[in-house]
Formats: C-alpha cells, structure tokens, sequence
C-alpha cells in the first residue's frame, strides 16, 4: 500500500509538468494576430475592406491577380490608425480571381475575391405596338 501512495503524487506531477508543457508550446494560445480583416465585393464591383488592430503596426494591403505577380492596388494603413476601411473600385478591371494580401511584417492574411461583372442581358421576344 506505500508503493501506491509514493506513485500516485509522482504520477500526478509527471502529468501536470507534461500537460502544461503541452500548452505552452500551442501557437494558438501564445500569439493574438495584430490585425483583424474581413472583406466583400458589393454589387458595384466594389471590394469594401475592414482592417481592426491590437497593435501600432503599419499593414499593407496588396491586391493581385491570381496567378499572376502583377500588383493591381497598394494601400497602406498608418501605425496609430486603429480601425480603417478601404474601397477598390474594380470596374476597370477583368473578371477573374483576386487576392488581397494584408501585411504587417510578421502576420499575413489572404482573401481570395471574385469579380464578376453583370453582362447585358438580351432580350428574348420583340413587342411591336399597331397604329
């Protein structure tokens, strides 16, 4: 019965010491992401951008084709600026998949946007009026 006693504290501390080492080495606890993003592309062909921050970082804003390299627009958000929103006016620009990339030196997020602009509908019957 002592053997059972001098194991079970030594059993307990070995998981408490293994558990808390578990967490600790969790990403997902440790780092908060220094921004906060969302975006949609409104029937405009607008894309509206919100960027929130938990830290005075400057964040850029990318906006590509995807699947290309080429840069469409470039924006960038001030270190003290908290809270901002951005409008892409993307009329001019061919339909297809974009990607905003938000930057801020050690955190990266992507938003893959898809422009599709509204094509002309043909009308499918003629009325003719009689004098």
């Amino acid at each position: 019965m002592k053997l059972n006693l001098i194991a079970l504290p030594t059993l307990l501390a070995f998981f408490t010491l293994t558990s808390t080492e578990l967490l600790a080495d969790s990403p997902e606890l440790d780092q908060v992401p220094p921004f906060r993003s969302s975006c949609y592309v409104n029937k405009s062909n607008q894309i509206k951008l919100a960027i929130d921050k938990n830290a005075p970082q400057i964040v850029s804003v990318v906006l590509r084709r995807s699947g290309e390299n080429e840069i469409v627009a470039t924006q960038y958000m001030p270190k003290k600026q908290s809270k901002s929103t951005y409008v892409f006016d993307v009329n001019e620009l061919p339909d297809g998949l974009y990607t905003l990339e938000l930057s801020s030196g050690q955190h990266l997020t992507t938003h893959q946007v898809t422009i599709n602009t509204a094509k002309p509908i043909k009308p499918s019957r003629q009325v003719a009026l009689n004098r």
